[in-house]
């Protein structure tokens, strides 16, 4: 058991969130390969480094993380107003030459849709390789660049949490994608299947981590490198406002100014 105050994960409430914006994060992903991904009892797992690097940006300063790991959860582990997901995935990310643990993860959902096309990036992945426990399997042309650049100018929701895997260390800032992706059954039960039905770990109902209270905890909403859509009418309109003054000050010379002088000038005597 884990004891803390600021677990992971959580159910977002999305009534009681507010929006950010003086903290975003972008995502670039690199087309690594090949790369392994591992397989056991309670983990799928991409174990190699460097396969994305975070930016996490404040008005304080700018931090870098380099990825350490992508795993994945069926079904989510986070829920989105009492909704669970069906499959979430998670980097990790770490700040390097740090003497503590500083992470970020990003975090990117599922939802199954029986008609859905096969997702590129899971598909490049090809869980289904993997049957037995412990395996490994090397996976190549996995389009991290693509994958990493879809969810960088999303929305996301954020908060200080833990990572949901032994040790559970506190401290960690979560970046959970609002958007959901969309997944077949063949893709989802690659997943699925892994996990049901064992009941030595989560009964048989999958490898996710059951939810931990928000307690004083605040949730926001971030926008990533994607400009708001207030903030982008805020910036047209004080262009416009540019402008109409512009306009008018130039109508204000021509009726005050230059009219007097040519007045004045037509007035004048010749000598």
């Amino acid at each position: 058991m884990f004891i803390g105050t600021r677990q992971s994960p959580i159910n977002i409430d999305t009534k009681y969130t507010s929006i950010l914006t003086d903290r975003t994060v972008s995502i670039d992903g690199r087309n690594v390969s090949p790369v392994t991904l591992s397989y056991d009892a309670s983990n799928l797992k991409i174990t190699d480094n460097f396969i994305a690097g975070a930016t996490l940006r404040s008005d304080e300063e700018v931090r870098e993380y380099t990825s350490v790991n992508t795993h994945f959860h069926a079904p989510s582990e986070h829920t989105i107003d009492g909704v669970q997901a069906d499959l979430e995935s998670h980097t990790v990310f770490a700040r390097q030459g740090r003497t503590y643990a500083d992470y970020i993860v990003l975090s990117v959902m599922w939802v199954h849709e029986n008609d859905a096309k096969n997702d590129s990036y899971l598909e490049a992945i090809n869980a289904g390789g993997l049957t037995s426990t412990p395996s490994t399997q090397s996976i190549s042309n996995v389009p991290f660049k693509d994958f990493y650049g879809w969810a960088s100018p999303k929305e996301k929701y954020t908060y200080v949490g833990s990572l949901t895997t032994p040790n559970c260390t506190e401290n960690v800032e979560w970046f959970v994608v609002k958007e959901k992706r969309k997944i077949n059954s063949a893709q989802l039960l690659e997943y699925t299947s892994k996990w049901a039905g064992n009941s030595g770990f989560a009964s048989g109902k999958g490898n996710n981590r059951i939810l931990r209270p928000l307690g004083a905890r605040q949730v926001h909403l971030t926008h990533g490198e994607k400009i708001d859509k207030w903030e982008l009418a805020s910036i047209v309109l004080f262009c416009l406002l540019g402008l109409l003054l512009f306009v008018l000050s130039g109508m204000i010379y021509y009726k005050f100014v230059y009219k007097r002088n040519k007045n004045q000038s037509n007035k004048v005597s010749p000598t």
